[in-house]
This record gives C-alpha cells, structure tokens and sequence, in this order.
C-alpha cells in the first residue's frame, strides 16, 4: 500500500507540475503577443524540465520567468528565422509536388528529406538552447548531427509526438491542460540522453 501511495504521489505531483508550467507557458505566450512570447515561454519551459531532471527540484516560478526574461529578446531573431525556414521548406514541397513532372518529384521528394531532418533537428534544439552555451550555428551543426547519427533518440522524438497527437485528437481536454508541456518534457528526456552520449564521446569538445 506505501509503494502504490508513493507512486501515486509521484504522478500526482508530475502532473501538477505538467499543468503549472503549460499555465505559465500561456501567460508567457499572452504577454508577448502570441508569437514574439511563444519563442521565450517555450524555451523557459524546457529549462523547468532540464532543471528538475537534473537536480530533482526546480524553483518553477524563478526558473521560468529568469529564463524567459533572459531569453526574450535574445532568442527572437534565430528563433523566427528557424520558423520561417521550415514554412519555406514546407511551401516549397507543396509546389514542387504541383508539378507533373520527374524531377519536381525528385526535388520535392529531397526536400521532404531534408524537411524530416529539420522538425528532428527543432525537437532537440529546443532543449538544448537552455543546455549549452554556444554560437546558433553549433547548436543548429549538433542538433541536425544527432538527428542523423543517433537514430534511437530521433524514433524517440517521433513516438513523443506521436503520443501527444494522439492526446490531442482524442483526448483534448488533457492536451489543453498539460499537452504541451508534456510534449517539451518528453522532448527534454530524449535530448538529455543525447546530450549525455555525445559529451561521453567528447564530441561536444568540437563545439
């Protein structure tokens, strides 16, 4: 009977923890304008969830709003950049695949390569914004090098957001409470594994 109540107590508390941070995520979206507040909010939760995988307990109102402070405007230009590449991606296959022709086919099929490299690479450059202090470049260099090479972590990836879809299109009230923040925390625990095999290797030194 302890060992039930003490894992019900720890489900308990992740899932309190889940619905304060995607609370907080919100406010941080509203209070910068939808798009200029998702960016910051986004990345301020994902630290929440490195801290607290990390050390076991995180201070979530000071983490969160340190973070989001610090990164506001840092992380606007990069970070709108890296959107507004995936909707050109996006676009360009949609067009490419108009044509009736072999090599649009060609073209688009290399694209939607590349376009499956590219949301990989943003699931683990998330997480790693508020885990490694270098350049954009490097970031982008080692997220898309562990999107290719590690294939256990990217089907991880893809299986979170499998799960989180599968959450929002038949369970929503659950997505809408704390569907996000589970996606960002399952996303946090599949990078750090990563982060941890490429740093055994020395790898990160290169960076």
């Amino acid at each position: 009977m302890e060992q039930i109540m003490g894992r019900f107590t720890v489900i308990s508390e992740w899932i309190y923890l889940l619905f304060v941070i995607q609370m907080f995520w919100l406010i941080g979206a509203v209070i910068g304008l939808g798009l200029f507040g998702i960016i910051p909010s986004t990345l301020a939760m994902f630290a929440v969830f490195r801290k607290r995988l990390q050390d076991g307990d995180v201070d979530i109102i000071k983490t969160f709003w340190n973070t989001y402070r610090t990164m506001f405007f840092k992380s606007q230009l990069t970070g709108l950049f890296w959107i507004l590449l995936g909707l050109f991606l996006y676009y360009d296959i949609r067009i490419l695949f108009n044509y009736q022709n072999t090599f649009g086919f060609i073209i688009g099929a290399i694209l939607i390569s590349v376009l499956l490299i590219y949301l990989l690479a943003t699931m683990i450059l998330m997480p790693m914004n508020v885990h490694y202090e270098m350049t954009s470049s490097n970031r982008v260099r080692l997220s898309v090098m562990i999107a290719i090479t590690m294939p256990h972590i990217s089907i991880g990836l893809t299986l979170s957001t499998i799960l989180v879809y599968f959450i929002a299109t038949y369970i929503p009230i659950l997505f809408l409470l704390c569907g996000i923040s589970l996606a960002a925390f399952l996303y946090m625990k599949c990078s750090q594994n990563a982060f941890t095999k490429v740093e055994a290797t020395g790898y990160i030194r290169n960076f």
